[in-house]
Parts: structure tokens; sequence; C-alpha cells
């Protein structure tokens, strides 16, 4: 099974058999034709190796009324994926995080951070209030910060991912500055 959310918010929940070529590839086809009140479709085809997950999305979806990505899309997407391993979790001890894009008036905003008991702890001054955890048993990492000019606290959502041998955690966050494509950030800490 494989359930989750699309750029706009749009939740998707899928089942596949497993298809196996009798070495150790299974292959994994899932389809959601119910998004988009059946107007859109969602499909991921990964192919499953015992290192690693690749393969692609397609992801079509109508004009929709709402303040994140109300405009079509046909959109092709790689998809790539390694087991998750809490020790490379551990590996991302300090670095810097960067929030990009979504509309922020200083795009590439950074700020040095160490963790501490799964807690990123930001180097002074933090001016956008930004906190993050990890939660080491699912690799998620969610936190917020404080969106400047407005009096909004924005949720940042995302994975430890492995880099080689060490971790990085990057994410995104939907900005409260809706301006159609422009309103999803992206964030990533980097040792």
């Amino acid at each position: 099974m494989l359930s989750g959310k699309l750029p706009d918010g749009t939740g998707f929940s899928v089942a596949s058999n497993i298809l196996a070529d009798g070495t150790s590839v299974y292959l994994l086809i899932f389809s959601d034709q119910n998004v988009y009140n059946r107007k859109g479709v969602f499909t991921t085809f990964f192919e499953v190796l015992p290192t690693s997950l690749t393969g692609f999305s397609t992801w079509q979806k109508p004009v929709t009324k709402g303040p994140y990505l109300p405009i079509a899309i046909n959109a092709d997407v790689s998809v790539a994926g390694y087991p998750y391993s809490k020790a490379i979790a551990d590996t991302l001890t300090s670095g810097t995080m960067e929030l990009l894009e979504g509309m922020l008036p200083v795009s590439g905003t950074a700020a040095g951070f160490t963790v501490t008991d799964k807690h990123f702890v930001f180097t002074p001054p933090n001016p956008l209030n930004v906190k993050l955890s990890i939660n080491s048993a699912t690799a998620a990492v969610r936190g917020s910060f404080d969106f400047p000019g407005t009096h909004s606290k924005v949720k940042l959502n995302g994975l430890v991912l492995e880099d080689g041998t060490t971790a990085v955690a990057i994410g995104y966050f939907h900005s409260p500055v809706i301006s159609g494509n422009a309103a999803l950030g992206v964030f990533e800490a980097l040792p």
C-alpha cells in the first residue's frame, strides 16, 4: 500500500500486487484514478531491488479551485529510494539549513544548526524561529518557522535521506503567500 499527499495537498491511497521476475527484483504499479473527483490520475511504477528503489510517477490534474497549484498539471517525476538506516540518520549532527522559494521575501534564508536529542538547535540569531525535529523510527522531519512579514507559522515536512555515507534532511512547506505555482517552498538541512 502507498498513501500520501500530492504537492497541492490532495491525498491519495493506492494498493498494488507485487510482481516478481524470478530474481530479487520486484515491480510495484500503483494507480489512483479517484483523485480530483475522478478527473485526475496519480500513477507510480517502482522497481524494487535489494538495496534501492527506482521508478517514476505520473501526476495528471485538471484546473482546480484552491490556494495551491490551481493550474492543470501533467507531469512525470523520477522516483528514487534507499533503505532507511537509523545509523545514517544519526550522522546528521550539524550543518546548515536553507529555506528556498515559496514566495519568501529572501529566498535562500540560511541558519546553522546542531542536532541534540533528535531536535535541531539553531545558531542564534534565529529570526524566523525555525524549529525542526527528527523521528528516527520513521525518518520523518517535522517543524515550523515564522514566515517573514506575516503573522503565519508555517509547517515544515520532510524526510532524512541518505547522501552517500551521511544524511540530509529535505522537505517542503506551503507558503501563506498564495501565488499559484510559487506557493510551494523547500528546505534542505545539509551537513
